[in-house]
């Protein structure tokens, strides 16, 4: 965003524009200054159009903090309000802040949102007062299956969370494909070769010195005791496990996790790892630790009194006692404890924040007597195709009863829903029952139960998901309790609920499903197949740092909007339109790579191009929209479609020979895959791996007509591998697929 005039309130407040001998951003304590000299460098690459009728230039903004705001600490307590006052006769604005995060959230989202695309305000005078509604707006992005370079962290992670003001990036570390941290007490978790990635003690400082410049916290996640995989090398340290047989379709919740063994050496080996991890991060990166928790089901002598027995040494001896901090964990942590049923669960505690993504709700979960962070997989989940979970799914009132929250009441009313199912079920035992004998049951389950799901006269006892599912052969009653919509519930649930996290996981972005540690068949079930597999290698870092900008953005935004404030005035509509802005927003004010304007995206395509083939070198690096450096301006996009232009010439010349038709090496065209300029099917031949095995390229007839051939008019469609049978049955579906003599195949 251009904003050249407000380079002079960095002089007011006593810095000068990079270039004339200003730190680097983040070398010194965050807060206004900082800000001010990045807004002065931002201003000086762009210009701004010039002032006009009723249009002005900021030229100077005045800071003022509150007495007592200079402690820079950043916690979930830190006030982020502040007012801002702007007149055009001044050409100036006034900012009073509470906080000096509260300043920087100003001056580096508001003012820069006031401003955008353009730079000159449309308004005289404006005054506002401002303040989040929720403490906790936050952003997840998994590390422990693919791993994200430093660099994609900075420019396509952390500097969007600054311009939308969000204020909590969880790392999650660890999964079934690495350990994503290095500790030199623990050298055996280093991965070589294929899963190399992992971030040095030095790369954690600088992205918690990084992150806290800009006003957010860093929440380190290892996940245990399931999802388990990337620690197996601490075999040999003591740390036990539970593994399926060989051979047997293994689910990812019942896939390799840690034993709580009776001599104690699987917590010697956890404690010490939680130990370090927390001490790389420090304490000024966050005072929570998240320890996962989550698809932890049973498996062997896993049981379900052993995995409440480790997270219970994991939450209140390790994480509170001797590290003091504040545990974190997903919603399954506080469905498997025994007393689940009152107020003390998760670690036989009421301090673990819980992070409610499936079964768990706000308000199921902060009845209970826990802080919650909502990242419901339907408005925060990032991982799928924007055709799936729209922009405006993320625009919604995170506080609001779900149909299925469960109270604990022994006199219940029972809210009908015909053609309708309720998911989970509690107790297996109880799957058939009449309907009396299910409600009963179902009040005996107390929170664990949510309602009554019965088909042809056969009913049980439901956990129930935050939105009831639709089946027309199917009916369920609610349990209702008197108290759910009493106000001092509301009132308690607003002030458990902490605000949420959009999680971006990346799964479908490893080389085989989920590293080989679950059965693809349930990937296939579940639609989390790795599609983009060939991102994997981090040869093609660049790529995937386009690739995950583009599922992260601006989806997150709409999530941090929602969380800053929501307005149940603002409709859909309006919320996919202004998605539409927040995407040309992010990357004209700091290059922030989005899923572009009015487009579908997922991890392979944007607007139904494929993303181009990248490779490790400066030129594929600076063709990445900015993965080392970039900014929104017209030369920095020249210089990347250049680079992307030289990366398909290279893709054509190293990956692709020509063959002809006759010798027919290729098998039948790719079901479902739409023809595609040349340098597009080459691209999406290249990241569909094994199953595409080159392309066929022909002139459109009208071209034909004309008897040239005009490279822009030629189309190409995606062939798998020859079939058996070899060159004859391969010459026999050419046939059969019109092929001519005059087409152009060319071979991966």
């Amino acid at each position: 965003v251009a904003l050249r005039r407000l380079a002079a309130a960095g002089a007011k407040a006593g810095v000068r524009p990079e270039g004339e001998g200003a730190a680097e951003p983040g070398a010194g304590a965050p807060g206004p200054k900082v800000a001010l000299r990045r807004l002065a460098a931002a201003g000086a690459k762009a210009g701004v159009r010039p002032e006009g009728e009723g249009r002005w230039l900021v030229s100077q903004v005045e800071v003022q903090l509150s007495s007592g705001a200079a402690n820079e600490s950043l916690d979930e307590e830190t006030p982020w309000a502040y007012g801002l006052e702007c007149r055009a006769e001044q050409r100036g604005c006034r900012l009073v802040a509470e906080n000096v995060f509260g300043a920087v959230a100003a001056l580096e989202s508001t003012l820069r949102q006031l401003f955008a695309h353009g730079g000159a305000a449309n308004f005289q005078t404006l005054t506002l007062k401002d303040r989040p509604e929720y403490k906790a707006r936050g952003l997840m992005v998994d590390t422990g299956r693919r791993f994200i370079p430093k660099s994609v962290l900075f420019t396509h992670v952390i500097d969007g969370m600054a311009l939308v003001r969000m204020n909590l990036l969880q790392l999650h570390l660890s999964d079934f494909c690495r350990f994503a941290l290095e500790l030199p007490s623990f050298p055996e978790l280093r991965q070589n070769g294929f899963r190399v990635g992992a971030y040095s003690q030095e790369d954690i400082r600088e992205i918690v010195a990084y992150a806290l410049d800009r006003g957010i916290r860093v929440l380190p996640e290892v996940d245990l005791p399931g999802h388990a995989a990337g620690l197996l090398p601490l075999r040999q340290r003591g740390l036990r496990f539970c593994e399926t047989a060989a051979g047997k379709k293994t689910r990812p919740e019942q896939a390799t996790k840690i034993y709580d063994d009776t001599e104690g050496s699987s917590r010697q080996v956890i404690r010490q790892l939680l130990g370090e991890t927390a001490e790389v991060f420090g304490p000024a990166a966050s005072r929570w630790l998240h320890v996962g928790g989550d698809e932890a089901s049973p498996t062997g002598a896993c049981t379900a009194e052993n995995i409440a027995g480790l997270e219970e040494f994991v939450v209140g001896t390790v994480v509170q006692k001797e590290l003091g901090r504040t545990a974190v964990a997903w919603e399954e942590l506080r469905l498997k404890d025994p007393d689940s049923e009152g107020f003390r669960s998760a670690g036989r505690t009421n301090d673990t924040i819980i992070m409610g993504w499936m079964r768990g709700t706000p308000w199921g979960i902060a009845r209970r007597g826990h802080r919650v962070l909502a990242a419901n997989l339907h408005q925060h989940y990032l991982d799928y195709s924007y055709v799936a979970h729209p922009p405006s799914n993320f625009w919604y009132d995170p506080s609001e009863r779900r149909g299925s929250d469960a109270g604990s009441c022994t006199a219940p009313s029972w809210e009908h829903r015909p053609k309708a199912f309720l998911g989970g079920l509690p107790d297996p035992k109880a799957a058939k029952l009449d309907l009396a004998a299910a409600q009963r049951r179902c009040i005996e389950l107390g929170f664990r139960c949510a309602g009554v799901t019965c088909k042809e006269n056969t009913c049980s006892p439901r956990e129930g998901d935050p939105f009831l599912g639709k089946s027309p052969n199917e009916e369920s009653w609610l349990k209702r309790c008197p108290d759910d919509d009493a106000p001092e519930m509301k009132e308690r649930v607003r002030g458990k609920l902490l605000g949420g996290v959009s999680a971006m996981w990346t799964d479908k972005y490893t080389y085989i499903y989920q590293c080989g540690a679950a059965h693809s068949s349930w990937g296939a079930k579940s639609g989390t197949l790795p599609g983009a597999a060939l991102m994997f290698p981090r040869s093609f870092d660049a790529s995937f740092g386009l690739s995950l900008a583009g599922m992260i953005w601006p989806r997150a935004a709409v999530s941090a909007a929602t969380l800053w404030r929501y307005s149940p005035s603002v409709a859909a509509p309006a919320i996919d339109e202004y998605a539409q802005w927040l995407a040309a927003y992010l990357l004209d004010a700091s290059g922030v790579a989005s899923c572009p304007p009015g487009c579908a995206c997922d991890e392979l395509t944007a607007c139904e191009r494929p993303y181009p083939v990248l490779f490790s070198e400066a030129s594929g690096a600076a063709a990445a929209g900015g993965v080392e450096a970039a900014d929104g301006s017209a030369e920095a996009a020249a210089d990347r479609a250049g680079a992307a232009a030289e990366a398909d010439g290279r893709l054509r010349a190293e990956c692709f020979e020509p063959a002809s038709v006759e010798a027919r090496q290729l098998g039948p065209a790719l079901r479902g895959e739409a023809r595609r300029p040349v340098e597009d099917a080459l691209r999406l031949c290249f990241w569909r791996g094994v199953a595409c095995a080159g392309v066929r390229c022909a002139p459109r007839r009208s071209s034909r007509e004309r008897g040239r051939v005009d490279e822009a008019a030629v189309s190409c469609a995606l062939h798998g591998p020859s079939p058996p049978g070899g060159p004859v049955a391969a010459a026999a579906a050419a046939a059969a697929e019109g092929e001519e003599v005059g087409d152009e195949v060319l071979v991966k």
